[in-house]
């Protein structure tokens, strides 16, 4: 078995072209005090609503390494690009569990149906499953034997 990572970066060179975005770019820059910043640059088309707003950058410290911290980055722009062009990016995998999570729901509710009906249940078992009524102890002797052990 293998596991398959995501990447945030990836997702952005995805997101860059179906947006048509013109330019993006990983960039990095050093700080006075010698720590390193991770980035993504990327320049929207002319946006009537957003004119002045052209190249946006998206930053993240190099705490542990800079491939986190790009991803970092590149994760805030995405983020930004869903708000502002109204897209959704869907998670297999929590797609699945959402699915998963609606049929244990489903499964349940249909249960506590059945337990709340169980006189009925009892009722149809007693009369049209078993023929032989000299078989059957009556439920309330059932109760009645369970309420005393």
């Amino acid at each position: 078995m293998f596991t398959i990572g995501a990447s945030y970066i990836s997702l952005l060179q995805a997101v860059v072209v179906r947006c048509s975005l013109p330019y993006a770019s990983l960039i990095h820059e050093i700080c006075e005090d010698g720590s390193l910043l991770c980035g993504v640059e990327i320049q929207l088309p002319l946006i009537e609503s957003l004119p002045e707003l052209r190249h946006l950058f998206f930053w993240a410290p190099a705490e542990s390494t800079e491939a986190s911290a790009y991803e970092q980055a590149a994760l805030k722009a995405v983020s930004y690009l869903q708000n502002l062009y109204s897209f959704l990016v869907t998670d297999y995998s929590f797609q699945g569990l959402v699915l998963y999570r609606k049929i244990a729901q489903a499964a349940i509710a249909v249960a506590s149906k059945l337990a709340n009906h169980s006189d009925v249940l009892t009722a149809i078992a007693h009369s049209n499953l078993l023929s032989n009524n000299d078989m059957v102890p009556e439920p309330d002797v059932i109760c009645k034997k369970y309420r005393t052990s």
